[in-house]
């Protein structure tokens, strides 16, 4: 299976290449095997920051799982690993960057139309968050942003 990936340029010299990779894959890789094979083709740039964040995306989902590259924890938002089953009738998959915990969580409150400075825990959309698993990404983001501050 053919897998087409691409990721968000970092900086203004990153845009001058083209980040677009195709893989050939097995049948039944999961996304862990694409990013053994990422990691292996230094697809992701080096970039000097307090932590930043890598999320896999589709057409079909907004987060198929992020990675922190100071920690190299991949966090998984889907049950489902095999990469067909995710990604449907299209291979295509995109890496968004965020520049550091702090602005992932930011994106996260803003998919769930959640003010960040006003949370309401009993409100619908923090709910929808808490189920769908995104307390406990934002637990770790809050967490790395603790440690870089003490």
């Amino acid at each position: 299976m053919k897998i087409e990936v691409n990721r968000e340029s970092v900086c203004a010299g990153d845009d001058t290449n083209s980040h677009l990779k195709i893989y050939q894959l097995d049948s039944d890789a999961t996304y862990e095997d694409l990013f053994s094979v990422l990691e292996k083709d230094n697809f992701f740039p080096h970039v000097i920051s307090e932590n930043e964040v890598w999320v896999l995306t589709n057409k079909r989902y907004w987060c198929i799982f992020s990675y922190y590259t100071k920690t190299g924890k991949i966090s998984a938002k889907l049950y489902e690993k095999n990469l067909k089953n995710i990604c449907g009738s299209s291979n295509k998959l995109f890496f968004e960057y965020y520049s550091s915990p702090e602005r992932w969580k930011e994106k996260i409150y803003k998919m769930y139309n959640i003010d960040i400075n006003a949370i309401n825990m009993s409100d619908g959309n923090y709910r929808c968050l808490m189920n769908d698993g995104f307390d406990k990404e934002i637990k770790y983001c809050d967490d790395l942003m603790k440690k870089k501050y003490n």
